[in-house]
């Protein structure tokens, strides 16, 4: 079996560290079983997040979504698309309506073939992702936004992704395209966005099409204890 996690609320708390007792279990489990990593984050983030010893257990890491590709420190390929200045214009006048007071003008993080969309920017500030979670929560901005985009670029692909962002890149690139170096019913996936929108969504299908298993998760508890059940 093929173990596929993504990391944001499925391994780590969203954007940070892993927790020391799960990284140490983790890293009997990972030692013997063939893991992997999909995430929507370039590879220093999920280093940092994962740890040095964590991270390297994995057999193959699909940064941005599989369009950054690593097997240990060699990139096997990358993807050197970048954001139509149309597209640009519309985030940014998406960003100038939000109501947000926190907001970043800093709030497009462009990374290897995708970005990521934030009104307020690729942060690790707790108390401020716990502010816009909570004013999210009431309003939606995301999904909205979202779904908005595309609509009027149905040649792109948003997708609601981590605590506080929106992946953005080519239709078609999104996490499923890492199924063409893996037997899907051979594949069990963890993923905490997998629901119709989330950027887990379209491998989750695809896996669960092709014979897999998929765990929706909510937090890295579950996958914890979902893996010490296995």
């Amino acid at each position: 079996m093929n173990y596929i996690f993504d990391v944001d609320d499925t391994l780590t708390p969203s954007r940070e560290l892993m927790n020391k007792d799960f990284s140490k279990w983790f890293e009997h489990f990972g030692t013997h079983n063939a893991c992997y990593w999909v995430t929507g984050s370039p590879k220093h983030m999920t280093e940092r997040q994962l740890g040095a010893s964590i991270y390297s257990l994995a057999i193959r890491a699909y940064q941005c979504s599989g369009a950054d590709v690593w097997q240990g420190e060699e990139r096997l390929k990358t993807s050197d698309w970048k954001l139509p200045l149309l597209a640009r214009q519309f985030l940014q006048q998406i960003y100038a309506e939000e109501d947000f007071s926190l907001k970043n003008e800093d709030c497009i993080d462009e990374r290897p073939g995708m970005v990521n969309y934030s009104i307020i920017g690729a942060t690790d500030d707790t108390i401020l992702r716990d502010a816009f979670s909570e004013w999210e929560s009431h309003n939606g901005s995301r999904r909205r936004t979202a779904d908005a985009f595309n609509k009027m670029f149905p040649d792109l692909q948003a997708t609601v992704g981590g605590r506080t962002g929106i992946d953005i890149g080519p239709r078609g690139s999104d996490k499923s395209q890492i199924l063409e170096d893996f037997n899907p019913s051979e594949v069990m996936f963890f993923g905490d966005k997998t629901y119709d929108g989330g950027n887990d969504y379209e491998l989750a299908e695809a896996v669960k099409l092709g014979g897999g298993i998929v765990h929706a998760v909510t937090k890295w508890e579950d996958t914890w204890a979902i893996l010490k059940q296995l």
